[in-house]
């Protein structure tokens, strides 16, 4: 009796079994089917923000290169920089994005500022100056984490060191990057409302998300 109980379900078993057995594989054919699209996705989003970040920031860096080498001429000139600040002034009010330019002294002092308000005032505790000075390479540029600007913002730096006459560290010069200009870029590339975009430091810590 149980000989023929077996014999009876036994087709509808191997059925069941078989039948599951094409539902499993479709799904992970789908399944990996979506990881490769979605991989391939974000591959494309990520060279999307970077195309648009590098220019960025070989823009700053270009700015940071020009003060650099200018910046024998304005000592020249003795008037307390103030020909210097006018002119980081007019930088920052025509380009959109990164908003202050400073030059620092190997103190830490600021003494060019193209923000009247910053001039003076000591940034030697922030972690992107002592690692400047830590780091004194004047052909790298340093690209800080985020941290919470005297102004209130959310910020990152991007600086190159000045080198002495004995080839001393000088001070630094600074571009502070800020998040206005990165917010509808990272906006753009939401491709559905469930989806949150960030930009992320090298050390781990989130400078935006959008969202």
């Amino acid at each position: 009796m149980i000989s023929n109980m077996i014999k009876r379900w036994m087709p509808l078993v191997v059925t069941l079994l078989v039948f599951g057995g094409v539902i499993t594989y479709f799904q992970i054919r789908d399944y990996n089917h979506i990881g490769i699209e979605e991989k391939e996705r974000l591959t494309k989003l990520a060279d999307i923000i970077g195309k648009n970040l590098v220019p960025q920031i070989l823009l700053a860096d270009r700015i940071i290169t020009n003060v650099i080498y200018t910046l024998p001429t304005w000592k020249a000139e003795n008037d307390g920089f103030k020909r210097a600040n006018h002119e980081l002034k007019i930088i920052n009010d025509t380009i959109n994005g990164i908003p202050p330019l400073l030059v620092m002294d190997a103190n830490g002092t600021v003494i060019i500022s193209s923000s009247p308000k910053l001039l003076g005032m000591n940034f030697a505790h922030r972690e992107y100056f002592i690692t400047a000075k830590k780091n004194p390479n004047p052909n790298i540029i340093q690209v800080s984490s985020p941290f919470k600007t005297v102004l209130n913002d959310f910020a990152f730096t991007l600086l190159r060191t000045i080198k002495g006459a004995n080839g001393e560290f000088a001070g630094i010069v600074v571009v502070t990057e800020v998040p206005e200009y990165f917010n509808n870029l990272l906006d753009s590339v939401r491709h559905s409302p469930d989806v949150l975009t960030s930009i992320t430091h090298g050390d781990g810590k989130i400078f935006l998300t959008s969202p």
